[in-house]
């Protein structure tokens, strides 16, 4: 892509301000010249909206504690992910998205477990594990089996035990 076809697609209020034929644009505009550079450089570290991702956290996990700050440690994390997510053949904003449904729905991650724990955005990111385990599944609500072929019927949470009033806690 072309330098002008590239401001005027991604910069187009900017491309108008400083006008098409503007000496040193890059000066004014480094994040347009960073992208731009990136865009057309081949082995360049993709462009990654962490922005977008700690947004969408807050938005899919109204529940949990928000992200308010995205430090450099979280932002290398993230990185990180993304990566692990692209290596995977996955699209890491998809997943990121339906990782954070997923932690919202999970009874086991908003605290009803034996040691109230929640999972927060930075267990998210802090390893390969703690992601691939959530977008496999492995904290959705599930009713538990005894073994009886469903004759009894169990329940997966304490909510639902003290709901039909077996004890009260």
């Amino acid at each position: 892509m072309q330098l002008k076809e590239f401001l005027e697609k991604n910069y187009p209020y900017e491309t108008a301000w400083i006008g098409e034929d503007a000496p040193d644009w890059e000066k004014y505009f480094p994040a347009a010249w960073e992208n731009y550079t990136r865009e057309n450089d081949p082995l360049s570290e993709p462009i990654i909206n962490i922005k977008i991702i700690a947004e969408n956290f807050n938005t899919y996990c109204p529940s949990h504690t928000p992200v308010l700050i995205v430090s450099e440690d979280r932002k290398q994390r993230i990185r990180l992910r993304f990566e692990e997510m692209k290596e995977a053949g996955l699209d890491p904003y998809q997943v990121f998205d339906l990782i954070f449904k997923k932690i919202e729905a999970s009874h086991y991650c908003k605290g009803n477990n034996q040691l109230n724990w929640w999972a927060t955005f930075d267990w998210i990111i802090k390893n390969s594990d703690n992601w691939v385990k959530t977008y496999e599944g492995n904290y959705d609500n599930k009713p538990l089996n005894n073994g009886n072929n469903g004759n009894n019927q169990r329940f997966s949470n304490t909510d639902e035990i003290r709901r039909e009033g077996f004890f009260n806690l």
